[in-house]
């Protein structure tokens, strides 16, 4: 660490040799010694900085200091006069940045009374690289009290060399000028340079927004050792953020070739010299992440361009192509209103807010896009026109007493699906009535391969593809989804499940059955079956009733290749038997299959499938292979890219799950399974529901799901309270823009 005296530095006049980018000068100018750091740093150790594909030699990213206290204690600053540094520096949270360090200047601060911080390289380099980010408070000024001559400057970073005094620096000078460039002496003695311009090079010699915007600007300098009496000297500067956001601005470029004396190596740098001003008012300025990178092992590490000589062209701002009203057409009564809205599809795909005129051919519109309709009936035109010359039309249906609302378009959900070859989907469709209200609708199913039943139930074929499914209004109005068939990796169908799967029941009693399909994996999914009884009838929805004659009958569901079968035994008395506690049939892990990145946490959970058909949470022993799982559940997948497996395991039953680790983003959900999806109870009683993500991969993993009733009550854990009153009902569970909808009957 600097000691106190080591913090007092002599002056020095403007070297009679210098090559400075802006022109040199005959006046005297202010400069400084910099201290000759041997040690390789200090404070925060700066190797530990990385970024993509290079390690730093020194840098800091101020992440190591908590507070002010931490910083004293790193006695990182020095300067040339008396006194303290350390009391006019701090650790800021930064909205961009999570942590900045801000130097202060009071207003009764002195020139010169600034504190700075030195570092020197493990060794020294014939090629570095240097680049940092720095914020002025909003209108940071440079104008100073200093005679004519002199520059009222701030100089904010630049190279220490080698054996040399001197530096190559970057400076604000004067308030709207750069002075970069680069000197070099011994004992007094300046070393001369020939200086040429490199191809790509635009000049520097004014500020524009630095000093004022209080954005983060970047810079990056780097010295090239060519030869024994040859380098060049790269800049870069850039604007880093706007109002507050990173965006990928271009750099502008300056370069310089120079020959004819000995170019020195690089030893170390420092951020933040001297400023020649006395204060107005308190003024702050802040330092972001900087670094230094050896460039003889990382030759371009910040993907800089114009190295080759070139400038590369610009990054073409995206245009506006098309813009799009919503609702396209509407119905409305005389008088009434209809609220337009518009945006904007760009060139590169992107859609944007815009900026449009309404108007209207009958009625008034005004600048927000709401709509009035006239008093005569008619079909009008909104019309919405971008300054560019694009526009969008919608139509508007005026008519002049109150009639009952129209179909007014047709929604199939999911809108999309992924599922393996064979592998089936169920879509449903409503309809949005001309008021905005929706209902169901009939419509026609069809698709572009596979099959679809008259009830959306989808076969993917056995070929995958990306493929169209229709659903089409007798009126016309039709909705596609798009699903796309992977090839079959995941488990395969084994047999058809019928529960409940013994029932003694009064004749004439109703019992609601429900038919699933197992996979090789032991994890249940819900199919399409037919059902069948030899005594009594049954729906196709599984809803048995019993026969009036007292005996051991039979329910059957198949799915065309598996069947099962349960019994059903009528009594000859109103009450049955108290039936046996139920047994657990079947255990299932969920989601059977995820892809995660390293370190992730899933939680996963065992669901049993009794004998009584119920199903619900049970509590199980979970073990991993890979990473660690607690007693509840809760994975933590390993830092090392694989495969693993995740069991849980209550009594003699058990489930697997499979964990796909990898440095990837996993896959995105594309819908919701509610199940049970249809349950017969009677009032009050408790049903337990549960929903789980259809993901785009073909597994299934957990997700937030908020749960809704049209009848009864349901917690926000999907524990379902029936209604007093008999009658049909439906449970939601909705996770963003997907959801799926269960049936509860309540019988008396």
């Amino acid at each position: 660490m600097w000691s106190q005296s080591k913090r007092k530095w002599r002056s020095w006049s403007l070297m009679a040799g210098c090559v400075l980018l802006a022109a040199c000068s005959d006046t005297p100018q202010d400069s400084a010694m910099e201290p000759q750091v041997t040690e390789p740093g200090q404070g925060n150790p700066a190797a530990a900085l990385t970024g993509p594909g290079y390690v730093a030699e020194i840098g800091d990213d101020w992440s190591g200091y908590a507070t002010k206290a931490d910083l004293r204690a790193a006695d990182l600053f020095w300067w040339w006069r008396s006194g303290d540094p350390n009391d006019h520096v701090d650790v800021v949270s930064d909205p961009t940045f999570g942590k900045a360090l801000r130097l202060s200047f009071t207003q009764s601060q002195e020139a010169d009374y600034v504190a700075k911080l030195s570092q020197s390289v493990p060794q020294p380099l014939d090629k570095a690289w240097y680049r940092w980010r720095v914020k002025f408070q909003p209108g940071f000024t440079t104008v100073g009290p200093l005679p004519a001559g002199y520059a009222n400057a701030y100089k904010m970073s630049f190279w220490l060399w080698e054996g040399y005094e001197g530096r190559g620096q970057v400076e604000f000078s004067n308030t709207n000028e750069y002075i970069i460039g680069v000197s070099a002496s011994q004992n007094g003695v300046y070393q001369r340079y020939t200086e040429s311009v490199l191809p790509g090079s635009q000049p520097w010699g004014h500020t524009t927004t630095e000093w004022t915007d209080g954005e983060w600007w970047e810079y990056v300098i780097y010295w090239e050792k060519t030869g024994a009496t040859t380098a060049r000297q790269h800049y870069w500067k850039r604007p880093l953020t706007r109002g507050g956001t990173v965006v990928n601005n271009s750099w502008h470029y300056y370069g310089t070739a120079l020959s004819g004396a000995t170019t020195p190596r690089v030893r170390g740098i420092t951020l933040g010299a001297n400023k020649n001003k006395n204060n107005p008012t308190t003024q702050y300025l802040y330092w972001g992440r900087w670094e230094v990178v050896d460039g003889s092992k990382y030759p371009n590490p910040f993907g800089m361009p114009n190295l080759g000589g070139t400038t590369p062209p610009p990054t073409p701002t995206p245009t506006l192509t098309r813009v799009t009203m919503t609702p396209d057409s509407a119905v409305v009564q005389a008088g009434g209103t209809v609220q337009f809205q518009t945006t904007g599809r760009m060139s590169d795909g992107s859609t944007s807010a815009v900026t449009v005129t309404y108007s209207a051919n009958s009625g008034s519109v005004n600048s927000s896009g709401l709509y009035t309709a006239p008093g005569a009936a008619g079909t009008y035109q909104v019309i919405a026109r971008h300054q560019s010359g694009l526009a969008d039309t919608s139509r508007v249906r005026v008519t002049t007493a109150p009639t009952a609302p129209t179909l007014a378009s047709v929604r199939i959900t999911p809108d999309s699906a992924v599922v393996q070859t064979g592998g089936s989907v169920q879509f449903s469709t409503s309809g949005r009535m001309s008021d905005g209200s929706t209902t169901a609708v009939t419509v026609t199913y069809s698709a572009s391969a596979g099959s679809v039943s008259s009830a959306g139930r989808y076969t993917a074929p056995a070929t995958a593809g990306t493929y169209q499914v229709i659903a089409r209004h007798q009126s016309g109005l039709a909705d596609t989804a798009r699903v796309r068939v992977t090839a079959q990796s995941g488990p395969t169908f084994v047999r058809v499940i019928l529960t409940p799967y013994r029932v003694t029941v009064a004749p004439g009693a109703r019992t609601q059955f429900q038919a699933a399909g197992q996979n090789s994996d032991g994890s249940t999914v819900p199919i399409s079956a037919t059902y069948s009884t030899n005594g009594g009838s049954i729906t196709s929805a599984g809803l048995h009733t019993a026969p009036a004659a007292a005996g051991t009958y039979h329910v059957i569901a198949s799915n065309g290749t598996s069947a099962d079968t349960s019994t059903v035994i009528v009594s000859g008395t109103s009450t049955p038997p108290t039936p046996p506690a139920p047994t657990l049939n079947s255990l299932v892990l969920t989601p059977y299959r995820v892809t995660v990145a390293p370190g992730a946490v899933t939680q996963f959970q065992a669901t049993g499938q009794m004998s009584d058909g119920t199903s619900g949470p049970i509590a199980a022993t979970y073990s991993t292979n890979g990473g660690s799982i607690t007693s509840t559940g809760r994975h933590t997948a390993p830092n090392v890219a694989g495969t693993y497996r995740v069991i849980a395991i209550s009594g003699s039953k058990a489930d697997t799950s499979t964990v796909i680790v990898s440095g990837t983003t996993g896959p995105r959900l594309t819908g919701v399974l509610l199940t049970p999806f249809r349950v017969t109870v009677k009032p009050g009683a408790a049903t337990q529901f549960s929903a789980i993500g259809l993901m785009s991969d073909g597994s299934r993993a957990p997700v937030s799901i908020t749960y809704s009733t049209n009848g009864g009550s349901i917690t926000s854990g999907g524990r379902h309270t029936a209604p007093t009153r008999a009658g049909t009902y439906q449970v939601f569970a909705r996770s963003g823009t997907f959801a799926d909808t269960s049936t509860v009957i309540v019988a008396r």
